[in-house]
C-alpha cells in the first residue's frame, strides 16, 4: 500500500472494471428518461423505468462497495525536508 493512502488495499484493475461499470450504467440513467418518454404502451413504460432505476441502484451498490482510496492530507513529520 503505498503512503498516505487509508483504507483497504487499492487494486487498479479491478477499480477500472468499476469506473467503466458505472460509466455504462451512468449512459443508461440518463437515456432513461427519453425512453420513459418515447415508450408507447405501459408495459414498455414500467419496463424502461424499472431498467433506469435499476442502473442508479446498481452505480450506488458500487460506489458503496469499491471506494475510491483516500489520500491523507495529513503533513509529513518524517524529519526530512523535502
Amino acid at each position: 500500500m503505498e503512503r498516505g493512502v487509508t483504507g483497504p488495499a487499492y487494486d487498479p484493475a479491478k477499480g477500472d472494471r468499476v469506473d467503466f461499470a458505472i460509466s455504462i450504467l451512468g449512459f443508461i440513467a440518463i437515456l432513461t428518461p427519453l425512453t420513459l418518454w418515447l415508450s408507447w404502451s405501459t408495459t414498455v413504460y414500467y419496463l424502461a423505468l424499472s431498467v433506469g432505476v435499476g442502473a442508479c441502484l446498481i452505480v450506488v451498490a458500487l460506489t458503496r462497495l469499491f471506494p475510491e482510496p483516500r489520500v491523507s492530507a495529513a503533513p509529513d513529520h518524517s524529519g526530512q525536508r523535502r
